[in-house]
Formats: structure tokens, sequence, C-alpha cells
């Protein structure tokens, strides 16, 4: 696994002092993929790294029956705005993805009811397995029971009316006939994070489709963040540890000193380092985030990072010091501190 290289602007002026930040790629995109095992959504996010079109392209091309070159580009209505299919596709993949219906779609986006059912069709025949993947989990915190109608010899996993017996107008409930899986009503990720779901199934649907990749991306983040300043890993405490293609930890390294991390996010870190030492913390920032989980099987996780003199983005204003997508890199794959 390597960084995504992006050429920076050369030439550019900055001060003794700049920003350094790295996000992963689509990680709970990624970790979806992971835990469903989904063929469609595994193969595309592999392509998305070799250069092809980005997922949120596609579904978006998917949803609005467009081109995915031209989903930056073409606008559609969300919440009452104007905006980029692109980004109305992402928001509502990832609605999707953590178990919102098409009610809970149109509700949340201001969006034709109708629409959000047929949304919610394509998305589901498209990542058939992590529908499947996200209907286990409920059924394992949730239980799965059976029922059964008392005229006929009709059965269901859910309740509701049969459909051999109910006529004219006249329903005929479904009774509970037996359980085909206890409930667990917990759910634990692979870095030991626990929630208990003593609710309805339909209250905690949405809670247990994200848990496992929200939960294990903010694990990942935490621990990211621990070996980033870790006194654990080696040398004084508060100081950054180097080891990536040649760089050693040492004394001299003004960086040692002199970086930390500002802020960060559900999947990204913003840094302030030594502009002369920028290259290094950056390379050393994506290498830290692209560790393998062990948690996960020895899964990786690509970041891209970017530099600059605030932490905007250069082109959301024209901005030219602010920060931009820079080269780097490939990186070692070994860690010797983990």
């Amino acid at each position: 696994m390597q960084a995504v290289v992006r050429e920076g602007g050369e030439g550019e002026e900055m001060s003794d002092r700049c920003f350094v930040s790295a996000d992963w790629i689509n990680v709970e995109g990624r970790l979806t993929a992971h835990f469903s095992g989904d063929p469609v959504l595994t193969a595309e996010l592999d392509a998305e790294l070799s250069g092809g079109h980005k997922v949120h392209a596609l579904n978006a091309a998917l949803i609005y029956d467009i081109d995915p070159a031209d989903a930056k580009t073409h606008l559609v209505m969300l919440k009452g705005q104007m905006r980029p299919a692109y980004d109305a596709g992402k928001r509502q993949t990832h609605r999707w993805n953590y178990g919102g219906g098409p009610r809970n779609m149109a509700e949340t986006f201001w969006l034709p009811l109708d629409f959000c059912k047929a949304v919610d069709a394509k998305l589901s025949a498209k990542y058939s397995g992590v529908a499947e993947w996200r209907k286990r989990l409920v059924d394992h915190v949730f239980g799965l029971f059976l029922y059964a109608c008392g005229n006929c010899s009709y059965q269901q996993e859910e309740r509701g009316t049969c459909p051999n017996c109910s006529r004219r107008g006249v329903a005929v409930p479904l009774r509970y006939a037996g359980v085909v899986e206890q409930p667990a009503r917990m759910l634990y990720t692979p870095f030991g994070r626990l929630r208990r779901y003593p609710g309805k199934r339909k209250h905690g649907m949405n809670a247990v489709a994200a848990q496992l990749p929200q939960g294990s991306g903010a694990s990942m983040w935490y621990r990211t963040f621990d070996l980033l300043h870790s006194p654990g890993i080696a040398g004084p405490p508060g100081r950054l540890v180097w080891d990536t293609d040649g760089y050693t930890y040492s004394d001299l390294l003004t960086a040692a000193q002199d970086t930390f991390v500002v802020a960060g996010t559900y999947d990204s870190f913003l840094m302030e380092c030594p502009t002369r030492d920028a290259g290094k913390v950056l390379e050393w920032l994506v290498w830290c985030m692209e560790q393998p989980w062990s948690e996960l099987g020895g899964k990786r996780f690509p970041a891209e990072g970017s530099v600059g003199g605030n932490w905007e983005k250069w082109h959301e204003r024209n901005n030219p010091g602010g920060l931009r997508e820079v080269a780097v890199r490939p990186l070692s794959v070994s860690n010797p501190y983990m």
C-alpha cells in the first residue's frame, strides 16, 4: 500500500512553519467492503486507486443516470439547494450504507419518497453483499423469530399478515411461532468497542449497520494519534519517531521537537511543523495512517496528504497558500515498532 500521489504547486513561498494534513480515502467505505466482503464495492475501491472513477462518482451516475465523468459538474437538488451530483450521491450512499431506508432518506435530504425508493432499490441491487451482511448483523443483534398463520401453513421471519388468508379487507395477523436466532443485544467491533441494544429492531437498525465501520474507524484514528506521539514507541515523551525509508530518530531532527497535531476529524489529521521538515512529516503521518491493522487481518487503508500555509483547501477559494495535495513517495510496509 502507498499514499496516493498528487503533484503539488512549485515555487510557493511559505513561512518558517506550515500545515501538513492527511486523510484516509473513503475509509468507512473500505471498512464496509472489508466487513461485508461485497465483491462489487471491493472491486470499485481497488479500481479507484488505479486511476478509475471514484465510487461516489459511479453511484451518482447510477442514481441520476449520468456519466461518472460529469458527477462533479451535473447539478441536482438536495436539501433545497443545487449541489453537484457527486456530493448528493455520496450522501445518499452513506445514508443507505448505514441502514437508512427510503423514508429516512427522503426526510433527511428533502427528496420525493418515490425517488428515494428507487435509490434504495438501485444500491441494494448493486451492493447486494452489503445488504445481506447488514441483515445478518441486525438478525444477530436483535434476534430472528418465526411467525405463522393459525389458519394455514404459511410462515415468515417478520411480523405481518398472512397473504393467503387475508382477503376482502380482512387482515389475518401472523402469530409468534418460535425463535430462529436468539438476540445477542450487543455488538463488539474488532477493536473491542462494545455497544448494547436493549430496544426494538426498528429503532436500532441504523446504529447496528454503522457500528462496525464507524467504530473501527474511530479506533484507528485514536491509535494512529497515539502512534504519532507515543513515548512507548521510541525516544523521549512527546517526540516523533522517524523510521520511514531511511529516516531514523535523532535528537538533531528539529521536527521531533517542533511538530504536533493541531486538529483532526474522524478520518484525518492536521499537523503543524517547520516548513523545511514538511516532506518528512507528511511521509511519517501517511505511513502511520497506512499501518497494517492486526484486528482487521493486516488490512491497510490508503491515505493522501497535503501541505500548505493555512488549512483551507487551495482550490476552494483559489488560495495559493492553502492546503494542496502533494507528491508522497512510496512508504515502507514494515514497522519495527508495531
